[in-house]
């Protein structure tokens, strides 16, 4: 018993534990320091997640059949939790906003400030390099398609779409592309600070995640929000897994990949679902339930893994 269960302790206490430690600091500065998590998350949107994207994508080492792969991995996986969602909420016949908020809280997982932490710890580097497409992939979504299902939920249109364009994560993505593609060498006033901002980019997120995580309370439509919980933390995975079969993805990259997946809901859905009056609350609880039960699950994960080889 002790030599089966020893590999997932030490997952829990190596990776998973100082995860939720440096959030639980940034939960307990939230309550007595009570910083401002909007400013925060502004700074690590705006600043320190374009510097960490520059900086991985225009040094990463990924060749670029690996990078479009993870990229259609990304939107493949998009377009299959999509319909899942559409077949679970059609079946449990849910309204029109709560189908929508259930659809938003699979799509959209914690791959910041959750997942690029777990996957640095777990397969270092190497796995981060691999975790960041994924992550930009996410992001541009999540000013896209979050917005469109979190306002079509009341009215329909496109309108509130463009501000994604008001999102530096894609610009930073296609700026370190070109200078990975070009072998362009930049001068250390420009790289220096980008390394600062980078370095500075999981730890911040960490304490936002903690910070935010404090402001939440109550569980909505619990029924729903257990469904919603079983789709983001297993039923993602094994369509990931799928996925990775069909387009002949393994290795490190597959565990990567498959560890993204498992993240629970993000906690942007909250501020997305809020604006738009998208049933907030039932996000909110989804965000807090899938956080939690994360821990269990995505230790297992990590565990199973750990043991399959590379």
């Amino acid at each position: 018993m002790g030599c089966a269960t020893r590999p997932m302790l030490n997952i829990f206490l190596n990776v998973i534990l100082p995860v939720f430690i440096v959030a639980g600091l940034g939960y307990l500065a939230a309550r007595t320091l009570k910083p401002s998590a909007s400013t925060l998350s502004q700074v690590t949107l705006y600043v320190l997640s374009p510097a960490l994207i520059f900086k991985s994508l225009s040094n990463t080492t990924l060749s670029p059949d690996e990078g479009l792969g993870i990229v259609g991995f990304c939107l493949a996986h998009t377009v299959g939790l999509l319909i899942l969602c559409w077949v679970i909420t059609s079946l449990g016949r849910m309204e029109r906003s709560l189908g929508r908020a259930f659809a938003i809280t699979v799509l959209f997982m914690n791959v910041a400030n959750y997942g690029l932490s777990v996957v640095l710890l777990a397969f270092g580097e190497s796995g981060l390099e691999r975790a960041v497409p994924y992550f930009v992939v996410q992001a541009v979504l999540g000013g896209t398609l979050a917005v469109y299902l979190a306002s079509s939920s009341q009215t329909s249109g496109l309108g509130p779409l463009v501000t994604v364009f008001k999102i530096p994560t894609g610009y930073a993505a296609v700026a370190g592309l070109a200078v990975n593609l070009t072998h362009t060498p930049l001068p250390l006033f420009v790289t220096r600070p980008v390394e600062l901002l980078s370095d500075a980019a999981i730890p911040l997120m960490l304490v936002v995640l903690g910070v935010q995580l404090a402001g939440i309370r109550g569980v909505e439509a619990p029924g729903a929000t257990l469904l919603a919980v079983v789709t983001r933390l297993g039923l993602s995975v094994a369509l990931a897994y799928g996925l990775t079969i069909v387009l002949g993805i393994d290795g490190l990259t597959r565990s990567v990949l498959l560890v993204m997946s498992a993240m629970p809901t993000a906690v942007h859905t909250i501020i997305t679902t809020t604006q738009f009056n998208a049933r907030p609350h039932f996000v909110t609880g989804v965000v807090v339930t899938s956080t939690l039960l994360s821990i269990p699950t995505l230790t297992a994960l990590l565990t199973i893994l750990s043991g399959s080889g590379p």
